[in-house]
């Protein structure tokens, strides 16, 4: 599934990542890393797996259906145990994914649904910089007829 759908509803749904003109969401291989001028919180997007099913049909021809799971990683800061940010960020995300049917040209998905949510890092430290990774799934099928 291609991300840059996913990348627009997060920012037209989450203002939590749109601050003065400027979001912070990017697809995960493409953003500019963090470092001390970075605004938090902010939205990592990534494809995490596809799981297919075995194909349905026969005859030279495959139908199969296929779970993609998507990675949305959230960087936010937490410091003496204030979670509002991060919590604020996570039920943004889930209100604008939950249920969502994603529009992609050539493919039919279904609604996306919540998979799991973990917290990848916390820093006690001073900085308090916690990644959190919430995991979604949406379903396709890939269909295709050969010549034997």
């Amino acid at each position: 599934m291609k991300i840059t759908p996913i990348i627009s509803r997060i920012i037209t749904l989450c203002p939590t990542f749109t601050r003065a003109a400027k979001n912070y969401v990017w697809a995960y291989d493409s953003w500019p890393h963090a470092d001390d001028s970075m605004t938090l919180p902010l939205c990592l997007i990534d494809e995490l797996e596809h799981d297919s099913e075995p194909n349905v049909l026969a005859n030279s021809a495959i139908q199969q259906r296929v779970q993609e799971r998507i990675g949305i990683y959230i960087a936010a800061k937490i410091v003496d145990g204030a979670n509002e940010p991060l919590y604020t960020a996570r039920a943004q995300v889930r209100d604008a994914l939950l249920g969502w049917i994603p529009n992609v040209a050539g493919a039919e998905y279904s609604p996306m649904t919540h998979v799991s949510g973990k917290r990848l890092t916390r820093n006690e430290g001073p900085d308090g910089l916690t990644w959190w990774l919430e995991i979604f799934a949406t379903t396709s099928q890939l269909k295709h007829t050969y010549q034997s």
